[in-house]
């Protein structure tokens, strides 16, 4: 399968910002006059985004509007959400997953049913000073029961951590 990186208008910037259907965003080479009537020449180039603490990726546009990037992409490349309470879904679960074969809207009840099962990993982890094993039914339950963000068990199992306040995955017992 060939899957090209299709470029998109941002409603309301048009000329000046596009999304992607692989989830990145950038901005157009444009004139821009400053408020002491000043031009300015702007080079195109793809934005920087930040990762929030629930790890959802979000951008800077112009007038210092910022937005979630998988909400751009699910807007431009699925349409606008069909009633005013659907929220983007990630499809997999993964918040940095912003293609947009892996976004849909659903209803905040559905989003939330959905999210309470998503949250329900097991983990099992080690603390590397003693050796000693906790396993969890859920990320929740670990933060609650060791004090270590849920974010930072994502990024732990997700392999871009390989520990975290203290701890690490514990060996499966395979």
């Amino acid at each position: 399968m060939n899957d090209v990186e299709e470029w998109r208008d941002i409603e309301g910037y048009e000329g000046s910002y596009q999304v992607s259907s692989h989830g990145r965003v950038r901005s157009l080479d444009r004139v821009e006059i400053n408020k002491n009537g000043v031009r300015r020449q702007l080079k195109g180039k793809i934005l920087k985004s930040v990762v929030l603490k629930s790890g959802y990726l979000k951008v800077a546009l112009g007038g210092g509007y910022h937005i979630l990037v998988s909400r751009l992409v699910c807007e431009v490349f699925n349409g606008p959400p069909p009633f005013s309470d659907y929220q983007c879904d990630h499809i997999d679960s993964n918040p940095k997953n912003n293609h947009f074969s892996n976004l849909q809207w659903l209803s905040s009840e559905d989003h939330k049913a959905k999210t309470k099962v998503g949250q329900a990993n097991p983990i099992s982890l080690e603390y590397i000073k003693t050796g000693e094993e906790f396993s969890f039914d859920s990320y929740c339950d670990a933060e609650k029961g060791l004090g270590v963000h849920r974010g930072s068990l994502h990024k732990l199992v997700s392999g871009e951590y390989s520990q975290t306040s203290g701890y690490r995955l514990a060996p499966s017992k395979d």
